[in-house]
């Protein structure tokens, strides 16, 4: 009786873990859209002041796409 009741409540364990349905998020979900607008801001940049648009695209990325920015989001 007592394996019998084991087996039952182990079954009920698992079918309710699996009932829950849990999305993962990737980095690439946080740093995606801030990686993209760096590269407008690099093509829009591109060339002022003598410096090519990944400069500028370098520092938008070192100064907004932080991992704190990110948490207030």
């Amino acid at each position: 009786m007592k394996k019998v009741m084991l087996f039952l409540m182990l079954a009920v364990f698992t079918l309710s873990l699996s009932s829950f349905k849990v999305e993962k998020a990737t980095v690439s979900d946080v740093i995606d859209p801030c990686y993209e607008e760096a590269i407008e801001v690099g093509e829009t940049m591109d060339g002022y002041n003598g410096k090519s648009g990944a400069y500028y695209a370098f520092i938008y990325m070192t100064t907004f796409c932080t991992s704190d920015s990110f948490v207030n989001q």
